[in-house]
């Protein structure tokens, strides 16, 4: 455990907004993250912060007027006449009359505006009403941005917050943020060029602060349709050493196999060269895992060893043995946290800065199938099992669940597991059996579930493979899902839609032991066990 205690934990970036489908809220812009877009209060309005929301859903009256002003925080700016106009749309929808386009044009230059937003006073409120002749103003603070993160496809993120100002009694009438991106009801923008992704992220996110408004949100945000390709970029046959498990760094830049000798090779992921070898464990390596904290691997051999692999200096360090089997293991992208899963249903947690001692509870009464800790700054450790159960903990206190979900959700049993990027979803790889006893027939049904990982709600349930699943994976975003089945076919899927958007039989006579994404979208790796590919969606 002393091999983490140097490692400089505090040195944490912030998580990378566009590909985990989700915002980070921070107090300035910086590259890679929304700025703050905080609800002013303001110190001489007639109610206190407590108060000062109401829950009427609008306060307007027929005939009164209104400014709307969008105002760029960041890469919103090419937009911000279009979101206007679908906001004066709204509006008008009520009653209201807008202030003229001239006038709104003088408005948004005047420094009284930006005075009493950025000093939150009141009085400055009040004389922009007189001087402008507007009973409200609605003030729509809006950053956006996007990335090229899905082969050729771009992501939109954005954060919108809505303001309702009197400028009769300075009252703030209510403020409202739009959520992450990343939900079923918010889900990941998507566009072939970046104005286009970010177009598509203003108006999910625009959408969501007027319905919190209870105003009328025909905006037309609906996130289109994901379409992929897959180029194989290079193979490497590994008949002679069998590949056990993969991992890519959390850079990208390198493709990390494990082997059955008990080996770990490094690749460079563009040109397919070997980088180096971490010597053998002297037993098969069962699994990889990256480590976005600190940028390099952890693995795990037969031996139940679990190692740190330095992928600077290209060496490993022994950090734990388990007592039993290991069956998964998980990392923490947020706090230095390791979680270890295992055959008799017990499951471990591990603070890698000795924080606190390690924690052991059976968590199951079967093997533990997945494992994973959700992406929040205090994160849950979740797990399934074969018993078909799925249960949330507390990492720090494993003594009972906080929540389970039972079989009687499932009614099947729970094969394969795999986690959202941004941590909000689940994904269960599930096997239903019905057997007809008068017919003496068996029917084996493969299907999917996406659960929303805080509550537990089910948002999908498709089929996807007719025989066993082998592999199930997420991609960078929790809308791109890959499944294989022992018949050798790879499928890739648009979760948010259940739709099959690519399928690819692999010719081989190994079925496909695993599927792993890049952290950039940008690559895919298979491993068939004889056969390593890497491939370059597009």
């Amino acid at each position: 455990m002393k091999k983490i205690t140097w490692i400089h934990v505090g040195a944490l970036s912030l998580l990378v907004v566009i590909i985990l489908g989700g915002c980070q809220r921070s107090s300035q812009s910086t590259p890679g993250s929304l700025p703050d877009v905080s609800s002013p209060a303001f110190p001489n309005s007639i109610f206190s912060p407590s108060t000062q929301q109401t829950s009427n859903p609008h306060p307007f009256k027929k005939g009164e007027t209104i400014a709307v002003i969008a105002k760029d925080l960041g890469g919103s700016g090419p937009h911000l006449q279009a979101m206007e106009n679908l906001v004066v749309t709204s509006l008008k929808d009520l009653g209201l009359k807008v202030v003229n386009p001239t006038v709104l044009e003088k408005l948004k230059k005047e420094e009284l505006l930006e005075a009493a937003i950025q000093n939150k006073n009141a009085t400055f409120f009040q004389e922009i009403g007189k001087k402008y002749q507007t009973d409200w103003v609605f003030y729509i603070p809006i950053s956006a941005e996007a990335q090229q993160a899905i082969g050729r496809h771009w992501l939109g993120t954005s954060l919108v917050t809505g303001h309702i100002v009197s400028t009769k009694t300075s009252e703030i009438f209510k403020s409202s943020t739009s959520p992450i991106l990343g939900t079923s009801d918010n889900p990941t923008a998507v566009g072939g060029t970046q104005l286009e992704a970010q177009d598509q992220a203003i108006r999910l996110s625009l959408e969501q602060v007027l319905r919190d408004f209870d105003l009328p949100t025909e905006i037309g945000g609906v996130p289109r349709d994901i379409r992929i390709s897959l180029k194989q970029a290079w193979g490497k046959n590994t008949s002679s050493n069998p590949t056990t498990a993969m991992a890519f760094s959390p850079s990208n830049l390198t493709l990390a196999s494990g082997h059955e000798d008990g080996s770990i090779i490094l690749w460079n992921t563009k040109k397919g060269s070997q980088e180096s070898q971490i010597p053998s464990t002297g037993y098969p390596i069962q699994g990889l895992v990256p480590d976005p904290l600190h940028g390099h691997l952890i693995a795990w051999d037969t031996n139940n060893q679990i190692f740190y692999i330095d992928l600077n200096t290209k060496k490993s360090e022994k950090l734990w043995q388990a007592p039993s089997s290991i069956t998964a293991i998980t990392i923490s992208k947020t706090t230095p946290l390791l979680g270890i899963g295992t055959d008799d249903g017990e499951i471990f947690v591990l603070s890698l800065d000795n924080a606190f001692p390690p924690q052991q509870t059976t968590a199951h009464k079967e093997a533990v199938t997945f494992i994973s800790f959700s992406s929040s700054t205090q994160p849950e450790l979740i797990t399934a099992s074969e018993d078909l159960s799925v249960r949330f903990w507390d990492p720090r206190k494993l003594q009972r669940a906080k929540r389970t979900l039972q079989q009687d959700v499932f009614r099947g049993e729970i094969t394969h597991g795999g986690i959202s990027q941004d941590g909000m979803f689940l994904a269960l790889g599930i096997k239903d059996i019905d057997i007809d006893r008068l017919r003496n027939r068996r029917t084996d049904t493969r299907k999917v579930k996406i659960i929303r990982t805080n509550t537990g709600e089910e948002v999908q349930d498709f089929r996807v493979h007719r025989k066993d699943l082998t592999t199930l994976s997420f991609g960078p975003t929790r809308r791109i899902l890959a499944t294989a089945s022992e018949e050798g076919i790879l499928k890739i899927w648009d979760t948010e839609l259940a739709k099959e958007i690519l399928n690819v039989h692999l010719d081989s006579d190994s079925p496909i032991q695993q599927v792993s994404f890049s952290p950039d979208g940008l690559w895919m790796a298979t491993n068939l066990g004889d056969t390593m590919n890497l491939w370059s969606i597009r």
